[in-house]
C-alpha cells in the first residue's frame, strides 16, 4: 500500500485530509524565481510595454517586499491584488503603462501568472492517484496552500490539471493572510472555518517546517512526502542561460529544416520575429484592427492568427485581423487625380524608360484600347521610350482625347468601387484610422491608400522591413525586422538583403489585384500569371506548410523561454548571414525557379530577379574599400554572387563565398575591439 493511503488507514479517527499544493501535488520543471519571469514575459507582450524581462521582474520583487514590509506580512500572506497595486504604482510613476488601467493590467497579470505556472508545471500523478483513491472512499479533501496567488487563480491551476473536483476547498494564505510557515496560523483558521477537531485530520506536504512541524503544533497529523529530487532540481534552475536556450531551439529547427529538403525553411524564424513584434506593437497602441495587404499578407496573416490565439491571455482583447486586397498597381490607380494636376510621381520613380503599353497598363486599359491611342499619337506601342514623362510623345499622350477620357472614367470608376469596398469591412477609418501590414519596403501602397482618403485619415503601416520612402505625420511606418529609419545599422543592411526571397516564400494562392469592380462580395480584381500559379502550387506551397508546421512548434518550444530584443536581434542578423552566404546549390536553384514567376505589377512587368549594373552607384574601387571596411553594407551585392554564377553554369566557382562569412564576423570584432567610439560603425 502506498505511503499516504497506509498512512491514513492506519488513523483510525482520520476523517479528513489536508494536502499541501507545490512540490507536493504539482512540481515545476522550473525555480520559482523563473516563473515570475515567464509572468514578466507574459505582461510585457501582452501591453506591449517597453521594458526588459529581468527589469520588471525585479520591480516585481522589489514591490513585494515593500508590501510585505509596509503591511509586516509574509509574502504568501499579502493579497495578489495588493502586491500587483504596488506593481502597477511603480510602472506608472515609471511611464512605461500607457492607457492601461488598473484594472485591466490586473487581469493581465492574473492570466500571465497562471500562463507562467501551467507552462513549466506537472502533476504529481502518484499523490494524485492516492487522494483520489481517498476522495471515493469519502475522506474529505482540502487543499491548504501557501501561495501568493489569488483561489480563483489556484482553481485555475487545478482544473489545468485535472484536479477540479478533488478537493471539497481550497484555502489560500494570501486569501486569508495567514500562513502555514508563520506558526501554522492558517492551520487554527481552517479548523475553525470547518468546525473540524484537530484530531480528526490527517496533514500531508513536502515542507518538514510547514507542513510537518506547524501542523503538528496544532493537533494535526502529519506525514512528510519529501521530493528532494525536484528541490535539488529546482535549485539546480537556478542556473542556465536564456541565450543558449534560444539559440538552441532555433538551431535545432535549423538543422530540421536542412534534413526536410524544403529550401529556405528556415526561414520560419525571421517570420516568427516579425509576427512576435507585431504583436506586441498592436497590444502596446492597442490596435483593434490590422490589414494585411495581398499577397504577402495571406501569409503574414496566416502567421499572426496562429500566434494570437496560442499566446494571447485573454479573448476581451483581441486584435481582429482582415485581409486587405491590394496591390502598388491598384492602389496607385485609386490614388490619381485628375489628369489636369497628376504628375505620376511613382511611375516617374519606377523606371525612366518604359514603352507607351506599359505606361497604358497601369491604368488597366484594354489591348485594344492601348493599341488605339498608341495610333492616334504616332507611337509604336512595344517600343522603350528614354526619359518617357519629359518626351514629346507624352505630352501629345496627355492632350490626345480618347486617352483623357478613358483616363477620367478608370479614375472615378476605380475610386468608387475601392471606396464601397474599403467601408465593407464596417470601420469607422476617419475615427480609428487603418494599420496596415505588409512585407515592405517603402510603403508605397500606404501613401496611395493615404492620399485616396485625400489625407484626412492616419494610415499607419508596419512592414517586415522598410526603405526610405514619403513619411508625414499621418503615415508613420515600422520595419520590424530591418529599417533604414531612424538609422540603417549594420544589422538593418545584413537583413535588407535578397528582398525579393522574403516576397517569393510569402506569396498567396491567388493573382495580384490589378483593380476594383463595383460589385459587393466581389470587389477585387486579380490578375494571376499561369507561370506564377505554377512555381506557386509546385515550389512555394509546400515550404509554406513546413514553415507553417515548424511555426506552431517554435511558438510552444519558446513560450517557457525568457529572451531579450538583442537576443532575438543578434540570432537573426546571423541566420541572415549565414542563409545569404552558406546556401548550397540546392537553395541556389531553388531561388532561381521561384523568380520565373516574380511578377512585377507596375513598370514594364519585368519578371525575375533582376540584378542590374545600375544598382551598383559606386566605382567598384569605392565598393573594394567599403567592403574592407564595412562588409554589411556590400551584403545585398554579395548574396547575389552565387545566384549568378548558378544561373551563368559557374556555381563551382561560388565556394570562396563562403569565407566572407568569417570576414565579416573577424571584421565586426576587431571595430567592437578597437572602436569603441562607434564613431565609424554606420
Amino acid at each position: 500500500m502506498s505511503k499516504i493511503l497506509a498512512a491514513v488507514a492506519n488513523s483510525e479517527d482520520c476523517t479528513t485530509v489536508f494536502c499541501d499544493l507545490f512540490d507536493t501535488l504539482i512540481h515545476r520543471k522550473a525555480h520559482p524565481h523563473y516563473v515570475l519571469k515567464l509572468w514578466a514575459k507574459h505582461i510585457i507582450r501582452e501591453l506591449g510595454l517597453d521594458i526588459k524581462i529581468d527589469e520588471l521582474f525585479f520591480i516585481r520583487k522589489a514591490s513585494v517586499e515593500y508590501v510585505c514590509e509596509k503591511l509586516q506580512k509574509r509574502a504568501s500572506e499579502t493579497p495578489y491584488d495588493v502586491q500587483m497595486k504596488e506593481v502597477f504604482n511603480r510602472l506608472l510613476n515609471h511611464e512605461v503603462l500607457g492607457n492601461w488601467s488598473f484594472e485591466t493590467f490586473l487581469e493581465y497579470s492574473e492570466k500571465a501568472d497562471i500562463a507562467a505556472e501551467t507552462s513549466v508545471q506537472f502533476l504529481n500523478r502518484t499523490a494524485s492517484s492516492q487522494l483520489m483513491e481517498l476522495k471515493e472512499k469519502g475522506y474529505a479533501l482540502y487543499c491548504i496552500t501557501d501561495f501568493y496567488l489569488s483561489k480563483e487563480q489556484v482553481l485555475e491551476l487545478l482544473k489545468f490539471h485535472g484536479l477540479m473536483n478533488l478537493f471539497d476547498d481550497v484555502f489560500v494564505s494570501s486569501v486569508i493572510e495567514l500562513s502555514k510557515e508563520n506558526k501554522g496560523k492558517l492551520y487554527n483558521y481552517v479548523l475553525d472555518f470547518l468546525g473540524l477537531d484537530a484530531k480528526y485530520v490527517m496533514m500531508f506536504g513536502d515542507n518538514k517546517i510547514s507542513d510537518v512541524t506547524n501542523a503538528s503544533k496544532c493537533g494535526i497529523k502529519a506525514l512528510h512526502i519529501p521530493n528532494h529530487i525536484y528541490k535539488i532540481k529546482n535549485k539546480l534552475n537556478l542556473l542556465g542561460n536564456d541565450k543558449k536556450n534560444y539559440r538552441r531551439i532555433n538551431r535545432n529547427l535549423e538543422k530540421r529544416s536542412v534534413k526536410s529538403g524544403h529550401a529556405y525553411g528556415e526561414y520560419i524564424i525571421l517570420f516568427h520575429i516579425f509576427t512576435e513584434r507585431l504583436y506586441r506593437e498592436a497590444k502596446r497602441k492597442q490596435i483593434k484592427n490590422l490589414f494585411f495587404i495581398s499577397r504577402e499578407g495571406y501569409f503574414m496573416k496566416k502567421m499572426f492568427d496562429h500566434y494570437q490565439s496560442a499566446v494571447q491571455l485573454s479573448e476581451k482583447f483581441t486584435v481582429n485581423t482582415h485581409y486587405f486586397k491590394a496591390s502598388r498597381h491598384s492602389a496607385t490607380q485609386v490614388s490619381r487625380k485628375e489628369l489636369s494636376i497628376e504628375n505620376f510621381d511613382y511611375l516617374r520613380g519606377q523606371d525612366p524608360t518604359i514603352s507607351v503599353e506599359n505606361f497604358f497598363k497601369a491604368f488597366s486599359f484594354s489591348e485594344e484600347l492601348i493599341s488605339a491611342i498608341a495610333k492616334e499619337v504616332g507611337a509604336d506601342q512595344k517600343e522603350m521610350v528614354g526619359d518617357f514623362f519629359e518626351s514629346n510623345l507624352f505630352k501629345r499622350i496627355k492632350e490626345n482625347d480618347r486617352f483623357k477620357t478613358h483616363y477620367e472614367k478608370n479614375r472615378i470608376d476605380q475610386i468608387r468601387a475601392f471606396r464601397n469596398y474599403v467601408h465593407s469591412f464596417g470601420i469607422d477609418f476617419e475615427e480609428e484610422g487603418i494599420t496596415l501590414v505588409d512585407v515592405g519596403w517603402r510603403g508605397t501602397m500606404q501613401e496611395s491608400i493615404h492620399a485616396f482618403f485625400e489625407n484626412n485619415v492616419k494610415v499607419s503601416g508596419y512592414y517586415l522591413g522598410l526603405k526610405e520612402g514619403n513619411i508625414t505625420k499621418d503615415t508613420k511606418r515600422y520595419g520590424l525586422n530591418f529599417s533604414v529609419y531612424p538609422m540603417a545599422r549594420p544589422s538593418d543592411n545584413i537583413l535588407m538583403a535578397n528582398r525579393q526571397l522574403y516576397e517569393q516564400l510569402l506569396s498567396a494562392p491567388h493573382g495580384s489585384t490589378s483593380g476594383y469592380r463595383d460589385e459587393p462580395g466581389n470587389y477585387p480584381i486579380e490578375h494571376y500569371e499561369e507561370k506564377e500559379q505554377e512555381i506557386y502550387n509546385e515550389l512555394i506551397a509546400p515550404v509554406q506548410n513546413y514553415m507553417f508546421t515548424e511555426y506552431g512548434r517554435l511558438i510552444d518550444e519558446l513560450n517557457p523561454i525568457c529572451y531579450e530584443y538583442e537576443v532575438v536581434q543578434e540570432y537573426m542578423t546571423d541566420l541572415a548571414l549565414r542563409l545569404g552566404l552558406f546556401a548550397g546549390k540546392r537553395k541556389i536553384k531553388f531561388m532561381h525557379e521561384i523568380s520565373k514567376g516574380f511578377y512585377q505589377n507596375v513598370g514594364n512587368n519585368e519578371v525575375g530577379l533582376n540584378y542590374s549594373r545600375s544598382q551598383l552607384r559606386d566605382s567598384k574601387l569605392s565598393l573594394v574599400k567599403r567592403f574592407l571596411l564595412f562588409p554589411e553594407k556590400t551584403f545585398r551585392f554579395l548574396v547575389k554572387i552565387k545566384p549568378v554564377l548558378y544561373a551563368k553554369g559557374l556555381y563551382w566557382l561560388s565556394y570562396p563565398v563562403n569565407l566572407i562569412y568569417y570576414y565579416i564576423k573577424f571584421v565586426r570584432g576587431v571595430r567592437s575591439l578597437f572602436l569603441k567610439k562607434k564613431l565609424l560603425e554606420y
